[in-house]
């Protein structure tokens, strides 16, 4: 009789589970099984098949229920699950669970059947339905001006290529296809808007004539529409957009048309990585440095990594693509890891483009604008232009305070401050996106009188109402994207407030030449070393979209305008990649990332003296094992950003080492010996590898 090991979708439990398969029942690694455990039902994954197990035969179970007739997913994909896995020491089944779409995770859709899913016209994704939710086609009847090569002088002059350079980087990629071999290039501007498009046109049409698919992985699903629109007007295949805003069952049928290979062309947003293709030819991950691929509410992963790990596993070319490439690509490029599909020979020097200029003063007209500020932005708008005004804090109010015992008002699960929303009367918690009325008497001493304290994007619009009372004030954010840019009016003098890059192909219409930075001192406090970076990433990705043949002026406002970051981004150095060598330089003297390896263990208890006590005798059995480990050091126990969460109380360990190998070895050691002290049982802990 067979023994099947499986697999359940659980964030904890990193085992496998051993169940007897009856002799009458065929069903093969990949497929859903429904087990019981402790007397309730769960579903599992196959994952193996053998005749040995560890337990003894009388003590194993039989499986409940065959749930697939075909396997869902292949080895391949459970290879993958389980490399992701081994290296982001995260369960297998909740990886597995997470590549399937969620009609397959549910309890009550576990016995559909995928053949009777109608798949009678894979181009319903094609259609003009789409855009028009997103009033993409309106957008387009008030002549935004989308990227073109031939209008614009600063491509037109730097990204001219000639006709046999063109050829040698096509055959060379061509070569590389035909050998099925791995390689990672990288090239320094935005396929997103079509930057040098005919290239990666030509380069798709490659993959295509091999009967392959090309995935695009945006940042975001409203950069994938020019992208969807151009190959639609230039390929005669079956394209198709993928985020995560469409109804299971659509994702369910359009998973099984790529499954099934019917799509050539999936331009998705970053879940689209962990999908199941048919023969995948060539990944372009679009805006390689962005800070929404680190980022995921199930596990900590980067995107990224994972994109170039497929790639490798595949034997196929991956293309990392973006105008301010990461420090870690940056470095890879250095040690020849990655190559430059084609490279810009030269850099924007963005002195010629625009003034900067620093407002520190201590006298204020209003909270947070200075005199000479107002000033500023009043004889713009006399010069009838619009004023783009960057500013990150969200809600009226960054802190509210009680008048009377001096308090903050925290959430009570996290402990972090909220957030207050004057137009809705709300409290929202940025950490556990938890949304709460207004308190009318202050939880602490009962009474009623409450300081708004610090300025978020409603409090701004409301200052600048009142000072410009006249003039039309648009906030724009993720949400209302595409809602307000159809309200704005060239014509007329506006002030917009934004937290995103307002990118060029959508607000080429304006008449602008002010750019003000609010409040960027921030970064200067931060505990996060990768702070400057992101920093340094984010401004130079908005002044790449301000870049135009008249001289603007950036103003930034801050307490410290001879703040040394300030003076190298702004004035020393000439370009972007400039700043990003003076940031190498300086982690190699402090032995920070990308030099050095670190992984991130985060432990929580209810109990903080429990917390703290398991803490010491963990980090001091760690020192006894590695004292002569002389390239590893622990650091430790740091307190997290987010001190507690839902009632637990957070500390971490961070580990580092030079070898990403021994480091693993390391964290794999620490895992059997701390569930060996006392009070484990009270403790969770989660590994974050590569931490942010």
């Amino acid at each position: 009789m067979k023994i099947i090991k499986i697999v359940i979708n659980n964030s904890v439990i990193n085992n496998e589970f051993d169940y007897l398969l009856p002799k009458n029942i065929v069903t093969s690694i990949g497929c859903r099984v429904l087990i019981s455990i402790k007397k309730k039902y769960y579903i599992g994954i196959v994952i193996k098949i053998t005749s040995h197990s560890i337990k003894y035969r009388n003590k194993l179970k039989f499986i409940t229920k065959i749930l697939d007739k075909q396997p869902l997913l292949n080895s391949f994909m459970i290879n993958f699950a389980k490399k992701i896995s081994q290296y982001y020491q995260y369960p297998i089944g909740s990886i597995l669970f997470r590549i399937l779409p969620i009609f397959f995770r549910k309890k009550n859709k576990s016995c559909i059947n995928i053949d009777d899913i109608q798949s009678k016209n894979i181009l319903y994704m094609n259609n003009i339905k789409i855009l028009k939710y997103f009033q993409f086609l309106k957008i387009k009847k008030i002549n935004f001006k989308f990227y073109n090569q031939k209008q614009d002088y600063l491509y037109k002059k730097y990204n001219n290529f000639m006709k046999n350079e063109k050829i040698n980087i096509l055959e060379n990629f061509k070569k590389k296809c035909n050998q099925n071999k791995f390689c990672v290039y990288v090239t320094q501007n935005n396929i997103i808007f079509l930057e040098k498009i005919n290239i990666y046109l030509d380069m798709i049409k490659i993959i295509l004539s091999q009967k392959k698919q090309i995935l695009i992985i945006v940042p975001q699903y409203y950069f994938s529409f020019q992208l969807y629109k151009y190959f639609l007007s230039k390929l005669d295949t079956s394209i198709c957009l993928l985020y995560s805003n469409f109804t299971n069952k659509k994702t369910l049928s359009i998973w099984k048309n790529i499954k099934n290979g019917l799509l050539s062309i999936i331009i998705g947003t970053k879940f689209s990585i962990l999908i199941q293709y048919f023969k995948l030819g060539l990944i372009i991950l679009t805006e390689e440095h962005n800070f929404i691929y680190r980022k995921n509410n199930v596990f900590e992963y980067n995107t990224r990594n994972i994109a170039i790990l497929r790639a490798k596993m595949d034997n196929i070319p991956i293309i990392l693509n973006s105008n301010t490439l990461s420090i870690e690509t940056i470095y890879n490029i250095n040690i020849k890891k990655y190559d430059f599909l084609f490279e810009n020979k030269k850099e924007i020097v963005y002195k010629n483009f625009f003034t900067f200029f620093f407002l520190g003063e201590k006298t204020f007209k209003s909270p947070y604008l200075s005199k000479t500020l107002i000033k500023i932005i009043l004889k713009y708008i006399q010069k009838n232009e619009q004023i783009i005004i960057y500013y990150k804090h969200i809600g009226y109010a960054i802190n509210i305070l009680c008048n009377f015992c001096h308090k903050i008002l925290k959430c009570t699960d996290c402990s972090n401050n909220f957030i207050f929303y004057k137009n809705i009367w709300k409290l929202y918690c940025y950490c556990c996106k938890k949304i709460i009325n207004m308190f009318d008497i202050c939880p602490f001493c009962h009474k009623n009188f409450f300081i708004p304290i610090g300025i978020g994007i409603e409090k701004l619009t409301e200052l600048l109402n009142n000072i410009f009372p006249n003039i039309s004030i648009f906030n724009i954010n993720n949400d209302n994207f595409f809602k307000k840019i159809l309200c704005i009016n060239n014509k007329k003098p506006s002030i917009i407030i934004s937290s995103q890059i307002l990118y060029k192909e959508y607000f080429s219409f304006l008449k602008n030449s002010l750019i003000i930075f609010l409040n960027i001192d921030n970064i200067l406090f931060s505990k996060n070393f990768k702070t400057t970076e992101y920093f340094t990433q984010y401004i130079f990705n908005i002044l790449n979209n301000h870049l135009n043949k008249k001289k603007k002026t950036v103003i930034i406002q801050t307490h410290y305008p001879n703040h040394e970051i300030f003076l190298k981004i702004f004035k020393k150095y000439q370009t972007y990649y400039d700043v990003v060598h003076f940031i190498l330089k300086e982690r190699k003297k402090m032995l920070l990332p990308p030099f050095t390896n670190h992984i991130s263990l985060i432990f929580e208890s209810k109990d903080q003296k429990i917390l703290l006590n398991f803490l010491k005798i963990l980090k001091k059995k760690i020192i006894e094992k590695f004292i002569n480990e002389k390239k590893f050091i622990i650091i430790g126990p740091l307190s997290l950003k987010q001190i507690k969460r839902k009632g637990f109380f957070r500390k971490q360990l961070i580990l580092q080492h030079i070898f990403k190998k021994k480091l693993q070895l390391i964290t794999n050691y620490i895992i059997v010996i701390m569930k060996k002290i006392i009070f484990f049982n009270k403790i969770k802990f989660i590994i974050n590898v590569d931490p942010i």
